[in-house]
């Protein structure tokens, strides 16, 4: 992190720029934050004036907060929880009150109550997605009959969503198996502050990807060299072909497919450098 005067003058320019911006999108909250500020509702409290300079305050702080943490992976927490917790929230419930002032003319309280519905369509949106990615939760005998099979052995899984190496979307499943559980697939090569923050180019330098090498054939190696000794299929996700034909299907439950590594040579009878 930087705080010299230059980063503190371009920390205040971006930040105005991008809160001028957020002014301009946020159609949906904005005009039941002015409602709360101005106080001119005879339901108005100090502290509803209070909650919109809250929100107001919490909007703008958000970018400057983001612009002055540059360089840190997840500045961009600062933008997405003020506006989760306060911006949001504040804005529909200065819109309830615009919808339900009596003298206001019909259209504007007509506009307050489309604001409310497409910003609960918009969440309708955001659940939809969590109830087709739901799974039912596993049982504890489930959970003992693939804890037994697995062994304590380490296990490595192929996934598309996954963002970085060491921090698993299952380390869960790993805690409740007691077992090591790693995404084989690498995480992107990129450079940038992200992958640079979280060690995205580990696995390459513990493994560095032989010229020509492929992505599985790469993984493999790697799981090798972290000493993985079974492969799951977790809630859809499968394993490459040409990694399922090295293993055996040991046993599965609902959603968790666990197979045990049958190590092949390559061919030619010749293993890539390690």
């Amino acid at each position: 992190m930087k705080f010299d005067f230059a980063h503190l003058l371009d920390t205040a320019w971006l930040g105005t720029q991008d809160f001028c911006t957020a002014l301009v999108l946020g159609l949906l909250s904005v005009p039941g934050i002015w409602h709360l500020l101005r106080g001119k509702d005879p339901r108005s409290t100090a502290q509803s004036r209070t909650l919109g300079w809250m929100a107001l305050g919490g909007m703008a702080g958000s970018f400057y907060g983001y612009h002055l943490l540059d360089g840190v992976a997840d500045n961009m927490h600062m933008v997405l929880f003020p506006h989760a917790v306060l911006v949001m929230p504040a804005g529909i419930w200065g819109l309830a009150q615009l919808a339900s002032a009596t003298r206001l003319a019909m259209w504007q309280r007509s506009l307050s109550v489309l604001a409310i519905v497409l910003s609960a369509v918009m969440g309708l949106a955001d659940l939809t997605q969590a109830r087709d990615a739901y799974q039912r939760p596993w049982t504890v005998s489930e959970m003992e009959k693939m804890k037994k099979a697995l062994g304590g052995r380490a296990a490595g899984y192929f996934s598309k969503s996954d963002g970085t190496w060491w921090i698993s979307d299952h380390s869960s499943l790993a805690a409740m198996l007691e077992a090591r559980i790693v995404p084989l697939a690498g995480g992107p090569k990129g450079t940038n502050k992200f992958a640079r923050f979280y060690g995205t180019l580990r696995p390459y330098e513990l493994v560095p990807p032989a010229p020509g090498e492929s992505s599985e054939a790469w993984a493999l190696r790697f799981a090798e060299h972290i000493d993985v000794q079974c492969f799951f299929e977790i809630a859809g996700e499968k394993l490459p072909a040409s990694i399922k034909a090295q293993a055996r299907e040991v046993t599965r439950i609902p959603g968790l497919v666990l197979y045990e590594w049958i190590k092949t040579p390559p061919a030619g009878g010749q293993s890539p450098p390690p």
